[in-house]
């Protein structure tokens, strides 16, 4: 177990050099803390459009510190149990974030990203920012 899952926001900023990302980053590989990320998250950083040989890299390195957490059943169930509550366009747009989510609440684990708002929309999900 880890103390968090860190959502996809999480890779993109600590790419991009920002300070929080970066001191976060700092205490899990100085064992502080321990971190997980989740296969949702490698699919979206992989199907992003500026994806390109550098950011894989730049991933992959950094996948290596942290436990990877398969997306599970019923961690598919409980998503979709929250999503069936909001409408088609909606759902289309938080699946990703909700499959991360469900990963995490299933794992008694928080979800460490900037964008709290994101994950706040997921009932008994313990959301901490950076």
């Amino acid at each position: 177990m880890t103390a968090a899952i860190l959502d996809t926001t999480f890779f993109i900023d600590l790419r991009n050099r920002d300070s929080g990302a970066e001191d976060l980053w700092n205490t899990i590989t100085d064992g502080t803390v321990s971190a997980a990320f989740s296969t949702m998250t490698a699919f979206e950083l992989w199907v992003g459009r500026e994806f390109d040989v550098r950011r894989e890299r730049f991933y992959l390195q950094t996948f290596r510190f942290l436990e990877e957490v398969p997306l599970t059943r019923s961690a598919a169930s409980l998503a979709g149990a929250w999503l069936r509550e909001f409408p088609r366009e909606a759902r289309n747009t938080w699946f990703r974030d909700a499959l991360i989510a469900a990963s995490a609440f299933e794992r008694e684990e928080a979800v460490m990203t900037r964008n709290a708002r994101d994950f706040a929309r997921f009932p008994g999900v313990r959301v901490e920012t950076y």
